[in-house]
């Protein structure tokens, strides 16, 4: 999945493109997902599903598109949630299929991801204006959002500040800048255009389409 500055930078482009207002929901809802308040609530923040023959795994989308439409329509909040969730599915598509990267990572070399993601962390706050923190808006504990899980809303606020001001030097070397920009110039686009599909209740995207092996 994406980490939080890719998200946040999906969140800025996509709002500048196609007019999102309330701002502050939708990029708190565009890093709600990773702000599960127990590791073992993943899946359940991320919409993940198994197909019936058990061999194929996907970010449900459209299940929480179902569930929430109208609010996805009206609120920042629910679009920005939703988004998170086609990204993380544009993402995953991208590096496993496109870029074969499960083979290109070593074994258990888990310091190599941890690290490239703070040298991408440093280049996106370099070169994009993200905002230089989360603002969580007045009320969230009040919405019917968090049926889906328990949200540490604190803990996101204080990892989104920390992804800005710890920057890492040094090269990546696997998630590297120039594959962050191909994957923006590649999908940003496509985001864009269920965007605004899904805020017309009228949403393109099948989430099956962007299935993994289980394994």
């Amino acid at each position: 999945m994406a980490q939080r500055t890719v998200h946040m930078l999906f969140a800025v482009l996509l709002a500048d493109r196609t007019g999102v207002r309330d701002t502050d929901w939708f990029y708190t809802g565009s890093l709600l997902p990773d702000a599960y308040a127990d590791p073992a609530e993943r899946k359940t923040s991320h919409f993940m599903r198994t197909d019936p023959s058990g061999s194929r795994v996907y970010f449900d989308f459209r299940a929480f598109e179902r569930e929430y439409a109208g609010k996805i329509r009206e609120d920042g909040l629910y679009l920005g949630y939703y988004m998170h969730l086609v990204e993380d599915a544009f993402y995953r598509h991208y590096l496993y299929y496109e870029k074969d990267f499960l083979n290109r990572l070593p074994a258990r070399r888990l310091d190599i991801l941890h690290h490239d993601y703070r040298v991408l962390n440093a280049f996106i706050a370099e070169k994009y204006p993200l905002p230089g923190e989360l603002r969580l808006p007045e009320g969230f504990e009040k919405e019917e959002l968090n049926r889906v899980t328990g949200f540490d809303t604190g803990r996101l606020i204080r990892d989104y500040r920390d992804d800005l001001a710890c920057p890492e030097e040094g090269e990546a070397e696997l998630l590297t800048p120039r594959m962050l920009e191909e994957f923006a110039d590649r999908y940003l686009d496509a985001a864009a255009e269920e965007l605004r599909a899904v805020r017309s209740g009228k949403p393109l995207l099948r989430a099956e389409d962007y299935a993994w092996d289980a394994k």
